[in-house]
């Protein structure tokens, strides 16, 4: 066995290698450090499986089977790797995410992306089952609908305390966009909007929980919306958006 020590020892390099040059192919750039650590891994994998084979006197084969155990799971990682990413980088595939303050434009924005953009709208006011299930952070939620639709807008006026699931969302994926407006004028908007509640009692509420929560956080995009007391054109949003 001594006498095959050489052999084995260059099989253990060769294997490790092939992990990290297979593995490169099967990632991108962003994934290089990750390709190096499996890199790492299969070698001291093999090396240590290597070893005890000498030990215990396993024979060669054995130990060649034991190394190409250890260097698959680095092939369907790294391949896992990119195609979670090539989904990510898709220039078509594109989940934005809209929130802010009744009254700031965010449904008239994503009507006008409905249909002078091609995005699926979901308006979380009127889909129960949507809004529940992105406020149980589903981990496939945003990758189940941009398997769906090439782009998708989301209108979503949550509760400071899903903030979680938002948050959750963006790690998908998601782009965050806050809409903020000037506070007269979306009161005024929401106030029409909704005729039932003429003296805007649920809006001040709602208000009051978004200065005690200090939203929009630094995750978020703010787009003004409103300015010199009249909203921006959909398509100079745009520029600023998309």
């Amino acid at each position: 066995m001594i006498s095959e020590l050489p052999t084995v020892a260059v099989a253990v390099i060769f294997a490790s290698q092939q992990a990290g040059r297979l593995g490169a192919q099967a990632s991108s750039k962003y994934t290089v450090p990750a390709v190096k650590v499996a890199e790492w891994c299969v070698a001291l994998m093999a090396g240590a499986l290597f070893s005890g084979a000498v030990v215990n006197r396993h024979d060669l084969g054995i130990v060649a089977l034991a190394i190409t155990l250890a260097f698959l799971p680095t092939v369907g990682y790294t391949t896992y790797l990119k195609t979670v990413e090539s989904e990510a980088e898709d220039p078509k595939a594109e989940f934005i995410l809209l929130a802010g303050i009744s009254g700031s434009g965010k449904s008239h924005y994503a009507k006008h992306l409905e249909k002078d953009r091609g995005f699926h709208f979901i308006e979380t006011d009127s889909n129960d089952v949507m809004r529940n299930e992105a406020d149980f952070s589903n981990a496939e939620f945003v990758r189940r609908l941009l398997a769906e639709h090439d782009k998708v807008v989301m209108e979503w006026g949550f509760l400071p305390q899903y903030l979680g699931c938002v948050l959750s969302l963006k790690k998908q994926g998601a782009k965050l966009l806050w809409f903020k407006a000037d506070l007269v004028v979306a009161r005024s908007m929401y106030a029409k909007a909704h005729p039932n509640d003429s003296n805007c009692m649920f809006w001040d509420a709602q208000m009051q929980r978004i200065r005690e929560a200090c939203l929009p956080t630094s995750d978020f995009q703010i787009v003004e919306t409103c300015r010199g007391g009249s909203f921006r054109s959909s398509s100079e949003l745009d520029k600023e958006i998309l």
